[in-house]
C-alpha cells in the first residue's frame, strides 16, 4: 500500500502523528510538507517532499502570494500525476484543513490556465 499524504503545512505536530501512524502500519508514505514539518521526528521510512516551503509571517505580501501560487500549482501537479493515486493499492490522505484549500487551488489554477490560454490566443 502507498499513501500520498497532503498536509496543510501549519499543524506540524498533527502532521507528524498522522504520518508516523500510517508508516508504523507498514504503509509507504510520501508527505507533502513545509519548512515547519518536524522532519527529524518522522519515521525514517517516510519520504518528505517539501512543496510548501517557507511560511514566514514576516515575508512581504508579494512573496507570500508568489509562494502560495507556486505551492498550489505544485500541489495540484503532484496530486494529479503522483503514483499512489494511479495505483490500485494507492491512497491520498489529507491532513488538517487541506481539503478546502485543495479545492480552492484547483479552481484558482484552473481559471488561471484558462485566462492564460485566452491571452496566448491573442498574442
Amino acid at each position: 500500500m502507498k499513501d500520498l499524504l497532503l498536509s496543510n503545512g501549519f499543524q506540524p505536530s498533527y502532521e507528524k502523528g498522522f504520518a508516523n501512524g500510517i508508516a508504523e502500519n507498514g504503509i509507504s508514505v510520501e508527505l507533502i510538507s513545509s519548512d515547519r514539518t518536524l522532519a527529524k521526528e518522522l519515521d525514517h521510512r517516510i519520504q518528505i517532499n517539501n512543496l510548501r516551503g517557507s511560511q514566514d509571517p514576516f515575508s512581504s505580501t508579494y512573496a507570500k502570494a508568489v509562494n502560495l501560487i507556486l505551492y498550489a500549482d505544485s500541489r495540484i501537479r503532484c496530486c494529479t500525476s503522483n503514483w499512489p493515486i494511479h495505483s490500485p493499492n494507492g491512497a491520498l490522505s489529507v491532513v488538517g484543513l487541506c481539503a478546502v484549500e485543495l479545492m480552492q487551488s484547483v479552481l484558482v489554477i484552473g481559471k488561471a490556465r484558462q485566462y492564460w490560454k485566452r491571452l496566448e490566443a491573442h498574442i
